[in-house]
């Protein structure tokens, strides 16, 4: 975990915290997005359904309904990288697609108050969430850091590309139910570090893990592969992880509070 706590991180979450509460780069939840560049916008019509399930514990995962669709492109003005973003309409709705340079590259996305929010090495940007319908993320080159807080009803895909690659879900909230789309993960050609946080949890829901796939209860999952490590926190709670397999790379499962039970039944 040492690799997730120091200046660079601690300070990239200042920076969105602080924009997103308007202290800082005005007019990111508005007119003012954070995009130097020229961007081109071609308005189109979409519809999304929206589902809303609860739990005895009165847990709610929530999703959004979008009437309006773009396309656009951009480049994230990081000190002459080649860094940016890019929104295309397919045939399933509004893609936004989020990539980094040849070089280390930190990578946050959030949703925030109806708003998708990335930060990438500190620049933010942000777009409505009712518009888009899925998110790339590709870090390309160098090792980066690629950090999902959250999003919303957006099936989530990244690529590592390059280098050796440290993703997290849910370390800010440690909270799966913060994640409640799917999450793909290709940790790329010298793969990646997988940690899933559910720490801040305490409603006893099952872990199922497989070489390829976690899964829980108002969690989206995550499916994987090129990981050279696998973490999973459980919930605060006792907990019950059933282990049918594992990917080929070490995997640690750091139980919390309470009775935990693993149960590890090849299949």
């Amino acid at each position: 975990r040492g690799s997730f706590v120091g200046s660079q991180i601690l300070e990239r979450r200042r920076m969105l915290s602080a924009a997103i509460e308007g202290r800082e780069l005005g007019g990111l939840f508005g007119a003012g997005r954070l995009i130097e560049e020229s961007i081109s916008v071609a308005r189109a019509s979409d519809s999304r359904s929206t589902s809303t399930r609860m739990d005895s514990g009165s847990r709610q995962a929530e999703s959004s309904v979008g009437e309006l669709g773009s396309s656009r492109s951009g480049s994230i003005p990081t000190s002459g990288k080649t860094s940016g973003v890019m929104m295309t309409r397919g045939p399933e709705g509004v893609s936004l697609a989020v990539f980094g340079d040849n070089e280390p590259n930190i990578i946050e996305l959030s949703i925030v108050n109806g708003f998708i929010v990335v930060d990438v090495d500190g620049t933010i940007i942000s777009e409505a969430d009712d518009i888009i319908s899925s998110i790339q993320i590709d870090a390309r080159g160098g090792g980066d850091m690629i950090l999902v807080h959250s999003n919303s009803d957006n099936p989530t895909t990244i690529f590592g590309g390059d280098g050796t690659d440290a993703i997290s879900l849910a370390q800010s909230t440690g909270d799966l139910d913060s994640i409640p789309s799917q999450v793909n993960v290709d940790g790329g050609g010298e793969g990646a570090s997988l940690f899933v946080y559910d720490g801040n949890s305490t409603f006893n829901d099952i872990f199922t893990m497989t070489n390829t796939n976690i899964a829980r209860a108002f969690f989206g999952g995550v499916s994987f592969s090129g990981l050279t490590f696998l973490e999973l926190t459980t919930q605060d709670v006792g907990s019950t992880i059933n282990v049918e397999s594992t990917p080929a790379c070490p995997v640690t499962v750091y139980g919390m509070s309470g009775l935990d039970v693993c149960n590890v039944t090849p299949m």
